[in-house]
């Protein structure tokens, strides 16, 4: 495992159960861990006590874009990796990533498969995740074919990708130099700025595991978490022109930086058509039956009816085990790591256990 040269960075709030349980599973794994807590009290310092030295612990009770600012300067590793802190990464998954960009020069970002979990009873399955990731590359040599290409048809395939060093503090500080009041905002901007600064793929490799039923998503803390302000209402609200333009100004700074051969005008032209092609993205599948009765409902009501689709999915006799899903996973050319996945599924039953008799 060669995972010396990569830094993980871990947002926390108000889970310091989940921050522990990744702090744990990384401890003296090989990467340099930041895991940024904004909860009101810090973790409590027995809770800490053996933890590897590669973990680094923050107790930073400030919005969610203060503490990636803060941390920024204290990156030093070539690789960088965003980590949600009720989730998983296979070590594997990640060797294969840094092995692809230390091998492709012109690639700045890479990742693998991903396979969702849950928690039902005694029990972990696990089902398919991402399937729109399969294949998924990024590869047009212009950047802004690359631009046009990912945000016309978008998923976030480079938000969770291990990255080149350089690249994503450019990427991320479009977001912390400013956060515009637009729900995952900072998202967008770092997937138009990564496309924009070369190429990325998803390689045969499960890497990623995503977690459900767990816990509630983050909602509402800050400005860019508030699933109420879409990006489509704002952009198109001539209100809201002055900060259209101070987004389109940042954003296009950060591109000069990572690609200064291209000039000014450019860089300006090429975020607004990376906005806009996502733009035509967003109200497409709005049109769809599904987008049209999400647009009907309040951020509470999407989470309600999240929780009744989950209790249908409990009732599913067709479940597998997450290590099942792997296989099956692995059955159509997917390299699977079946004994990390087995270490993490056995995390996963003795987490929940301690916390169902606590």
């Amino acid at each position: 495992m060669n995972l010396l040269n990569l830094t993980i960075v871990i947002p926390t709030y108000n889970r310091q159960k989940f921050a522990l349980r990744n702090m744990l599973y990384w401890s003296n794994k090989g990467p340099c861990v930041y895991v940024l807590d904004g909860s009101c009290a810090p973790i409590i310092g027995s809770d800490l006590v053996g933890i590897g030295s590669n973990i680094n612990y923050f107790h930073w009770p400030y919005p969610f874009v203060e503490r990636l600012e803060t941390i920024l300067p204290n990156l030093k590793t070539d690789y960088i990796v965003l980590h949600g802190d009720d989730e998983f990464f296979l070590f594997k998954g990640l060797n294969a990533c840094i092995q692809h960009l230390e091998n492709n020069s012109d690639y700045v970002a890479c990742c693998g498969r991903a396979l969702g979990f849950r928690p039902i009873g005694n029990s972990i399955i696990g089902f398919s995740q991402y399937p729109k990731l399969n294949g998924y590359a990024i590869k047009e040599e212009n950047a802004t074919s690359r631009v046009r290409y990912h945000m016309a048809d978008y998923v976030p395939s480079l938000s969770y990708s291990v990255a080149r060093k350089d690249a994503w503090i450019t990427a991320m500080g479009s977001y912390t130099k400013r956060e515009f009041p637009v729900f995952a905002i900072g998202e967008l901007q770092f997937e138009l700025c990564m496309s924009f600064a070369g190429k990325s793929c998803v390689l045969p490799e499960l890497s990623w595991l995503r977690s459900h039923g767990e816990t509630k998503p983050i909602r509402g803390t800050d400005p860019s978490l508030d699933e109420s302000r879409s990006f489509e209402t704002w952009w198109a609200d001539s209100k809201n022109s002055a900060y259209r333009e101070l987004l389109i100004q940042i954003t296009s700074d950060s591109l000069r930086k990572l690609r200064p051969q291209e000039n000014e005008k450019n860089c300006r032209s090429i975020v607004i058509q990376g906005f806009e092609a996502y733009l035509r993205f967003v109200l497409a599948n709005k049109n769809t039956l599904r987008g049209k009765v999400g647009r009907l409902l309040p951020p509470a009501a999407k989470f309600a009816l999240r929780q009744v689709m989950s209790s249908v999915f409990k009732k599913n006799d067709n479940k597998l085990s997450l290590i099942e899903a792997g296989m099956e996973l692995k059955k159509s050319g997917v390299g699977v790591d079946i004994d990390n996945l087995a270490e993490i599924e056995k995390i996963l039953i003795n987490f929940h256990d301690n916390n169902l008799n606590n």
